[in-house]
């Protein structure tokens, strides 16, 4: 049974159907401290070691009926694991607004030039760009941060490093400036992520993602009906 897959009727949150074949631990019989192992919307959970007993293929064991420890650690890293697939779903239709054609983060720190030519420019963040043919030699072979960050630092050794590869002089701009002016710019962070929820709910990932939502609420529901079922069960002082 795939994860997001619909419960068979009358299966209920059981992990039967998710079981492998033939599963040594199942297959035990009388088996002494046997790791209890099962595998419930594609992650396995370790569920301690207890003492099994050849079941029939009817056997089920459910998950709201779990001792309180089990049922809480299932249930925590479920919810991880959904949340976990959420936020992958999240960053896949995130964008953040471009920058400001103004914003000095995006002018020019220094150009390349070779041969009397412009073959590449970098801006005051470290990024560059130009002619295919020169961006291809650099490519892999440029620093990635100095001390831990970007900005001008970054561009100058940039600049240093791609004429050290492609020779020629590097002209610093006149909109290129300093690391602590760079520095003291609102931070990127403070842009709003966008992130485009009406694509995201077409995607069948979304609809998987949201099968396994609703299954985890009904678990709960299951473990509420289950306690109460047990407190009312309980003799009367």
């Amino acid at each position: 049974m795939r994860a997001g897959d619909p419960t068979p009727p009358g299966a209920g949150n059981t992990f039967s159907d998710v079981m492998q074949e033939n599963d040594p631990a199942i297959d035990a019989e009388n088996s002494e401290g046997t790791p209890f192992i099962v595998s419930f919307q594609d992650k396995l959970y370790n569920l301690g070691k207890i003492t099994l007993h050849k079941m029939p293929d009817s056997a089920r064991i459910n998950v709201a009926e779990l001792p309180e420890d089990k049922y809480q650690s299932f249930m925590e890293n479920d919810k991880q694991h959904l949340d976990v697939r959420e936020k992958g779903l999240e960053r896949r239709y995130s964008s953040r607004p471009e920058l400001p054609e103004n914003d000095p983060r995006t002018k020019t720190y220094a150009t390349i030039v070779v041969g009397g030519r412009v073959i590449a420019t970098i801006d005051n963040q470290g990024c560059i760009g130009g002619h295919d043919a020169a961006i291809a030699r650099l490519n892999g072979r440029l620093p990635d941060e100095v001390n831990g960050t970007n900005g001008p630092a970054l561009a100058k050794a940039r600049a240093e490093a791609a004429v050290a590869i492609l020779g020629g002089r590097i002209v610093i701009s006149s909109t290129a400036i300093s690391q602590p002016q760079f520095n003291a710019l609102p931070s990127l962070d403070a842009l709003e992520t966008l992130i485009d929820y009406d694509a995201m709910k077409n995607d069948p990932d979304f609809q998987q993602l949201e099968k396994m939502r609703e299954n985890y609420r009904q678990i709960e529901l299951d473990r509420a009906t289950y306690l109460a079922k047990q407190q009312a069960e309980q003799p009367v002082a």
